[in-house]
Protein backbone atom coordinates (compact mmCIF):
# COMPACT_ATOMS: atom_id res chain seq x y z
CA UNK A 1 0.00 0.00 0.00
CA UNK A 2 3.00 2.30 0.17
CA UNK A 3 2.63 3.14 -3.52
CA UNK A 4 -1.14 3.68 -3.34
CA UNK A 5 -2.48 7.13 -4.13
CA UNK A 6 -4.94 8.72 -1.69
CA UNK A 7 -7.76 7.51 -3.95
CA UNK A 8 -6.30 3.99 -3.96
CA UNK A 9 -6.05 3.94 -0.17
CA UNK A 10 -9.58 5.24 0.30
CA UNK A 11 -11.10 2.95 -2.34
CA UNK A 12 -9.37 -0.11 -0.92
CA UNK A 13 -10.62 0.67 2.57
CA UNK A 14 -14.12 1.39 1.21
CA UNK A 15 -14.19 -1.91 -0.74
CA UNK A 16 -13.18 -3.93 2.34
CA UNK A 17 -15.80 -2.06 4.37
CA UNK A 18 -18.50 -2.70 1.78
CA UNK A 19 -17.64 -6.41 1.78
CA UNK A 20 -17.34 -6.42 5.60
CA UNK A 21 -14.01 -8.15 5.06
CA UNK A 22 -12.03 -6.99 8.08
CA UNK A 23 -8.25 -7.14 7.82
CA UNK A 24 -6.55 -5.40 10.73
CA UNK A 25 -3.07 -5.59 9.23
CA UNK A 26 -4.27 -4.01 5.97
CA UNK A 27 -6.16 -1.26 7.80
CA UNK A 28 -3.13 -0.43 9.94
CA UNK A 29 -1.03 -0.12 6.78
CA UNK A 30 -3.69 2.00 5.07
CA UNK A 31 -4.00 4.20 8.16
CA UNK A 32 -0.26 4.80 8.30
CA UNK A 33 -0.04 5.71 4.62
CA UNK A 34 -3.22 7.79 4.73
CA UNK A 35 -1.98 9.79 7.72
CA UNK A 36 1.26 10.52 5.87
CA UNK A 37 -0.53 11.48 2.63
CA UNK A 38 -3.60 13.18 4.12
CA UNK A 39 -2.65 16.60 2.73
CA UNK A 40 -3.34 15.13 -0.74
CA UNK A 41 -6.76 13.65 0.11
CA UNK A 42 -9.91 15.05 -1.47
CA UNK A 43 -13.10 15.25 0.57
CA UNK A 44 -14.63 12.15 -1.04
CA UNK A 45 -11.48 10.16 -0.24
CA UNK A 46 -11.55 11.34 3.38
CA UNK A 47 -15.22 10.37 3.59
CA UNK A 48 -14.71 6.92 2.07
CA UNK A 49 -11.81 6.15 4.37
CA UNK A 50 -13.71 7.47 7.41
CA UNK A 51 -16.76 5.39 6.53
CA UNK A 52 -14.70 2.20 6.19
CA UNK A 53 -12.93 2.83 9.49
CA UNK A 54 -16.30 3.38 11.18
CA UNK A 55 -17.66 0.12 9.75
CA UNK A 56 -14.88 -1.80 11.50
CA UNK A 57 -14.68 0.48 14.53
CA UNK A 58 -11.04 0.96 13.59
CA UNK A 59 -9.19 3.57 15.67
CA UNK A 60 -5.86 5.12 14.86
CA UNK A 61 -4.94 8.35 16.64
CA UNK A 62 -2.51 9.53 13.94
CA UNK A 63 -5.11 8.99 11.24
CA UNK A 64 -7.82 10.73 13.26
CA UNK A 65 -5.55 13.72 13.88
CA UNK A 66 -4.57 13.94 10.22
CA UNK A 67 -8.20 13.65 9.11
CA UNK A 68 -9.24 16.37 11.53
CA UNK A 69 -6.59 18.78 10.27
CA UNK A 70 -7.38 18.09 6.62
CA UNK A 71 -11.14 18.27 7.17
CA UNK A 72 -10.84 21.63 8.90
CA UNK A 73 -8.82 22.97 5.96
CA UNK A 74 -11.31 21.60 3.39
CA UNK A 75 -14.56 22.01 5.34
CA UNK A 76 -16.30 24.20 2.76
CA UNK A 77 -15.81 21.53 0.09
CA UNK A 78 -17.51 18.63 1.86
CA UNK A 79 -20.90 17.46 0.61
CA UNK A 80 -23.47 16.52 3.28
CA UNK A 81 -22.98 12.77 2.80
CA UNK A 82 -19.21 13.17 3.11
CA UNK A 83 -19.41 15.18 6.32
CA UNK A 84 -21.85 12.62 7.73
CA UNK A 85 -19.36 9.82 7.03
CA UNK A 86 -16.57 11.77 8.70
CA UNK A 87 -18.60 12.61 11.80
CA UNK A 88 -19.84 9.01 11.99
CA UNK A 89 -16.22 7.89 12.24
CA UNK A 90 -15.59 10.45 14.96
CA UNK A 91 -18.72 9.31 16.81
CA UNK A 92 -17.88 5.60 16.63
CA UNK A 93 -14.26 6.18 17.60
CA UNK A 94 -15.03 8.70 20.35
CA UNK A 95 -12.73 11.25 18.67
CA UNK A 96 -13.85 14.71 19.73
CA UNK A 97 -11.88 17.45 18.00
CA UNK A 98 -13.90 20.31 19.46
CA UNK A 99 -12.58 22.98 17.08
CA UNK A 100 -13.40 20.91 14.00
CA UNK A 101 -16.77 19.71 15.28
CA UNK A 102 -17.86 23.24 16.15
CA UNK A 103 -16.84 24.33 12.65
CA UNK A 104 -18.82 21.40 11.20
CA UNK A 105 -21.83 22.39 13.32
CA UNK A 106 -21.69 25.97 12.01
CA UNK A 107 -21.23 24.74 8.44
CA UNK A 108 -24.21 22.42 8.84
CA UNK A 109 -26.38 25.35 9.89
CA UNK A 110 -25.24 27.32 6.85
CA UNK A 111 -25.95 24.40 4.50
CA UNK A 112 -28.80 22.59 6.25
CA UNK A 113 -31.11 22.94 3.24
CA UNK A 114 -28.74 20.70 1.25
CA UNK A 115 -29.11 17.80 3.73
CA UNK A 116 -31.62 15.05 3.01
CA UNK A 117 -33.60 13.47 5.89
CA UNK A 118 -31.13 10.62 6.37
CA UNK A 119 -28.21 13.07 6.53
CA UNK A 120 -30.08 15.33 8.96
CA UNK A 121 -30.81 12.48 11.35
CA UNK A 122 -27.28 11.09 10.99
CA UNK A 123 -25.65 14.43 11.80
CA UNK A 124 -27.81 14.74 14.89
CA UNK A 125 -27.05 11.15 15.94
CA UNK A 126 -23.30 11.54 15.34
CA UNK A 127 -23.05 14.66 17.47
CA UNK A 128 -25.27 13.22 20.20
CA UNK A 129 -23.13 10.07 20.32
CA UNK A 130 -20.10 12.22 21.21
CA UNK A 131 -22.14 13.49 24.17
CA UNK A 132 -20.09 16.51 25.26
CA UNK A 133 -22.06 19.49 24.00
CA UNK A 134 -24.06 20.86 26.91
CA UNK A 135 -24.38 24.62 26.46
CA UNK A 136 -22.32 24.72 23.26
CA UNK A 137 -23.82 27.48 21.10
CA UNK A 138 -22.55 26.08 17.78
CA UNK A 139 -23.98 22.62 18.42
CA UNK A 140 -27.22 23.99 19.90
CA UNK A 141 -27.58 26.09 16.74
CA UNK A 142 -26.96 23.04 14.58
CA UNK A 143 -29.63 21.04 16.40
CA UNK A 144 -32.10 23.89 16.02
CA UNK A 145 -31.28 24.13 12.31
CA UNK A 146 -31.64 20.37 11.88
CA UNK A 147 -34.95 20.40 13.74
CA UNK A 148 -36.34 23.24 11.62
CA UNK A 149 -35.19 21.62 8.37
CA UNK A 150 -36.58 18.27 9.47
CA UNK A 151 -40.09 19.65 9.97
CA UNK A 152 -40.25 20.73 6.33
CA UNK A 153 -38.95 17.33 5.13
CA UNK A 154 -40.69 15.07 7.66
CA UNK A 155 -42.73 13.16 5.05
CA UNK A 156 -39.44 11.97 3.53
CA UNK A 157 -38.13 10.58 6.84
CA UNK A 158 -38.00 6.84 7.31
CA UNK A 159 -38.80 5.28 10.67
CA UNK A 160 -35.11 4.89 11.56
CA UNK A 161 -34.44 8.53 10.66
CA UNK A 162 -37.26 9.58 13.00
CA UNK A 163 -35.94 7.38 15.79
CA UNK A 164 -32.36 8.61 15.37
CA UNK A 165 -33.40 12.26 15.38
CA UNK A 166 -35.64 11.88 18.44
CA UNK A 167 -32.92 9.96 20.30
CA UNK A 168 -30.27 12.55 19.40
CA UNK A 169 -32.40 15.46 20.59
CA UNK A 170 -33.15 13.67 23.85
CA UNK A 171 -29.53 12.66 24.37
CA UNK A 172 -28.16 16.19 24.08
CA UNK A 173 -31.14 17.58 25.97
CA UNK A 174 -32.15 19.88 23.14
CA UNK A 175 -35.82 20.75 23.16
CA UNK A 176 -36.64 21.49 19.55
CA UNK A 177 -40.05 22.89 18.86
CA UNK A 178 -43.14 20.89 19.65
CA UNK A 179 -43.85 21.08 15.94
CA UNK A 180 -40.91 18.74 15.29
CA UNK A 181 -42.10 16.21 17.86
CA UNK A 182 -45.63 16.35 16.49
CA UNK A 183 -44.23 15.82 12.99
CA UNK A 184 -42.09 12.90 14.18
CA UNK A 185 -45.10 11.35 15.87
CA UNK A 186 -47.06 11.43 12.62
CA UNK A 187 -44.30 9.47 10.89
CA UNK A 188 -44.14 6.57 13.35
Amino acid sequence: VEQFSPQGLANTAWAFGTLRAEDGQLFRAIAQQAAEKMSQFKTQEIANLAWACAVFNFRDSDLLRAMSQRALAELGRFKPQEICSLTWYFATSGHCDVQLLRAIARSTVDNVAEFNPHELSNMAWNFAKLDSWEGDDAVDGMFTGIADASVSKIREFGHQDCANLAWACANVEVRPSEILFEALATQT
